[in-house]
């Protein structure tokens, strides 16, 4: 029988031993670590349906998992939970007191991670006089035509401090209208020749707020009347806003107000942006 020596069998065993060593640190390099729980995204949306109910939708999605419920909240108080898609509600409008209200959507995941949304709205006085400065139908009067009961309405607050007039595209679009109730059929044209993208015309078309979505960007003399009513409406900068008026291929109309002057200026240039509906 041949006789192993003593130092072959100690190389061996050392060599089986560093073997299984590095076979133990290569398993624990490939083992995969535990995926974390991403959690949900959840935006909310408050609709009128008319004067008499208001439509609350919360968007929640997982991307890892699925949405167990989604909780709203109305001002400080829980209101309802939904288990089940669509996530949205329908609150009568005589339910809440006139004033400012915070709706709030608390979306949960099937490993308990959340995410939540919040807006608010503004409901009228009822039977209170229509005048310039007064909270109504999602923002504040600014303008009132000589019917007394039509007119424009501003947003409380500006919706960009500074944006391009359009999306990088010098064309003419056509949307040249200057006159009081020209702003809304401006805003549609820019945004259907420009497309998808971020400037002014396009921020006030896609905008949802306090329950309104149909917001446009003031026509030259609609952008006007709000810098006349600039104290009663208030939230204003002395910076310029945007009008949706076209003054040429590269150029658009703005109103500088520090002073009330209008100007023509490049298309490119940024400025502040205060939306506007019409009642």
């Amino acid at each position: 029988m041949k006789k192993i020596g003593l130092n072959y069998l100690i190389i061996t065993v050392f060599a089986i031993a560093v073997a299984v060593a590095f076979t133990s640190c290569d398993e624990e390099e490939h083992k995969e670590e535990p995926k974390k729980n991403q959690p949900p995204t959840c935006n909310i949306i408050t609709l009128f349906n008319t004067d008499e109910s208001i439509t609350v939708t919360a968007i929640a999605e997982d991307k890892d998992g699925y949405i167990v419920e989604v909780q709203f909240y109305v001002d400080n108080g829980g209101y309802i939970v939904l288990k089940e898609f669509p996530y949205k509600f329908t609150i009568k409008v005589g339910e809440l007191r006139p004033g400012s209200h915070v709706f709030r959507a608390v979306a949960k995941d099937n490993q308990n991670a959340t995410a939540e949304a919040t807006t608010s709205l503004v409901i009228d006085q009822p039977n209170a006089e229509i005048a310039i400065g007064r909270f109504y139908r999602g923002g504040v009067i600014a303008y009132i035509d000589e019917s007394g009961k039509h007119g424009l309405i501003a947003t409380i607050s500006d919706q960009s401090e500074g944006i391009k007039w359009y999306n990088g595209s010098s064309i003419h679009i056509g949307a040249t209208e200057t006159e009081i109730g020209t702003g809304r059929s401006n805003t549609i044209k820019i945004a259907q020749a420009q497309g998808e993208g971020s400037y002014a015309a396009k921020l006030c078309d896609e905008l949802i707020l306090n329950g309104y979505n149909d917001w446009f960007l003031p026509s030259k003399d609609e952008l006007n009347e709000l810098y006349q009513n600039r104290r009663l409406i208030d939230g204003f900068s002395t910076s310029s806003y945007w009008s949706s008026s076209e003054n040429d291929q590269s150029s658009a109309w703005r109103q500088y107000f520090g002073n009330g002057n209008q100007y023509y200026s490049s298309k490119k240039s940024e400025y502040r942006v205060r939306p506007i509906r019409a009642f």
